[in-house]
């Protein structure tokens, strides 16, 4: 690639020596491509052992190593400070071709760079009986530069922000005019108050917004100063919490309490409530509008009480201000999984009263964060077989046969789940087991067992068949009571408890 540079910068030199005006120009606008594809330097310094002249780069205002040589006239006096004019570049650019970072070569005396020292080369205002202007242009009397105001100035980037001094102490920026032009923020200690640690001014401190003293959150969108800001809400009932920053476009992070005892922003964040930085890492449920990664979002159950809210400012450390929105549903307890077959699409809250089908298994996979690292296979032991695979999150309503089953999990960035758990339910919503990847990539559970959930025969329910059950079953025939015993003593299933029932029950206990 570094022998196709030279080769291009030698072609165009063969080509348009000692040609007229209009190819000349050509060519320089061609130079100039070159030197923007960064190719110029490099094809100077390998050419810098041939002695011929490239012509067409003398007295442009680009001091050329190949060309700074007595049989190149110095390159046309681009080299030296004293002699270098403006042409095609700016003799007095900050680049190592510029002619005060050069070398001088030319031996004649009026060739130096006596005029890099004091500012007075010809390229310059002064050498040219000029002013320099605080733009940097030219003209013939100070009066004649173009006025200067706030806006030109340092100080004008963070105006709206701080204070004057502020600015001055925090950066070292000149904020004289924008002083003059009374552009600079009015501080709380020049109308005689206290600055807050959020920004507010106040009589005193005990004034000022913290735990003790927090602002009340109202339903709907609130407002943040961008400090270390505490709110406080009351929910008459149990219910859903939501907080979100989405629209917001800024790095937040919340937290919620239930005192000020429990509150602990700058250190490990205390014995929160919830807690969110980062929406796509929520353990608290998943943002369905926020935009940009940085914003936060909590969605979780809480009883009825008095909390607390607080936005942290460590990331957003220039204390931007914005917005932030949060809402309440009311509890409401009752099934709330769409794969039961008592499913309540009303309730919020799950009572634990779902119920399914028999040897049906409810299977679910949630509640960390960076789920997208999260896959698992269920395997049956005996066999090896991969019964069912997912990721997170994940619900799913399955059958499974009796027998002995394990999980192998993954974790594709290799920190293990971050929170996510799976586990397994039975058809009353009692836990079978429950399995998380601490670390790594991937990860073995233990063995579990689903047990059978057939009760053929077995009438009492004391997991054995025998004399007991039949002499339950020939009472209750005589009684004519058989139907609270049809779902284990129906052995045939014709729906009817009757001799043929007695029969096959016998033959199980013989052939034992």
């Amino acid at each position: 690639m570094k022998t196709t540079y030279l080769y291009t910068i030698l072609l165009f030199t063969l080509i348009y020596s000692g040609i007229d005006q209009t190819d000349y120009d050509a060519y320089k606008i061609e130079k100039n491509n070159i030197i923007k594809e960064g190719k110029h330097q490099y094809a100077k310094k390998q050419s810098n052992g041939n002695r011929e002249c490239n012509e067409s780069w003398i007295s442009d205002g680009y001091c050329d190593t190949i060309n700074n040589t007595e049989e190149c006239g110095w390159d046309g006096g681009d080299c030296c400070g004293s002699t270098c004019t403006d042409n095609t570049y700016d003799c007095d650019t900050d680049a190592d071709w510029a002619a005060c970072n050069s070398e001088c070569l030319d031996p004649d005396p009026d060739a130096n760079d006596d005029c890099c020292v004091d500012n007075t080369c010809p390229f310059t205002c002064a050498g040219n009986g000029l002013v320099e202007c605080w733009d940097g242009s030219c003209a013939e009397d100070i009066s004649d530069c173009p006025i200067q105001t706030c806006a030109d100035t340092d100080c004008a980037t963070y105006i709206d922000i701080y204070t004057c001094p502020e600015i001055e102490s925090n950066y070292g920026y000149d904020c004289s005019l924008c002083e003059e032009e009374g552009l600079c923020l009015v501080s709380c200690e020049d109308e005689g108050y206290i600055t807050c640690p959020n920004g507010d001014c106040a009589y005193d401190e005990t004034e000022c917004n913290s735990c003790e003293n927090p602002i009340t959150a109202s339903e709907g969108m609130n407002t943040s100063s961008g400090h270390d800001e505490f709110f406080t809400t009351t929910l008459e009932s149990a219910g859903f919490l939501t907080i979100s920053t989405a629209g917001a476009g800024i790095d937040t992070k919340f937290f919620l309490y239930s005192s000020c005892e429990d509150v602990d922003i700058d250190g490990n964040g205390g014995n929160y409530v919830a807690y969110n930085d980062d929406w796509g890492s929520s353990e608290f449920g998943e943002c369905p509008d926020c935009t940009y990664w940085g914003e936060s979002y909590i969605y979780v159950s809480v009883p009825a009480g008095e909390y607390l809210i607080v936005s942290s400012d460590q990331y957003n450390q220039s204390n931007v201000p914005f917005e932030w929105y949060l809402s309440f549903d009311i509890g409401i307890e009752g099934c709330t999984n769409p794969f039961a077959e008592n499913y309540d699409p009303e309730a919020n809250i799950d009572d634990g009263s779902c119920q399914f089908g028999d040897n049906a298994y409810y299977v679910s996979c949630n509640g960390g964060s960076w789920q997208s690292e999260t896959s698992w296979d269920l395997v049956n032991e005996q066999n090896g077989e991969i019964i069912l695979s997912g990721g997170s999150p994940y619900e799913n309503l399955i059958t499974l046969d009796p027998g002995d089953y394990f999980l192998y999990a993954f974790d594709t960035f290799g920190d293990g789940w971050n929170g996510d758990i799976w586990t397994i339910y039975n058809s009353n919503s009692e836990e079978i087991f429950s399995y998380t990847l601490e670390d790594g990539n991937e990860g073995y559970s233990r063995t579990f067992t689903i047990e059978s959930n057939s009760c053929v025969g077995d009438v009492n329910g004391d997991s054995t068949i025998n004399i007991v059950d039949v002499v339950i079953l020939v009472n209750a025939i005589i009684d004519n009571s058989t139907d609270q015993y049809l779902e284990c003593g129906d052995v045939n299933l014709d729906g009817l408890i009757n001799v043929t029932d007695l029969v096959i029950i016998l033959d199980i206990i013989l052939d034992n």
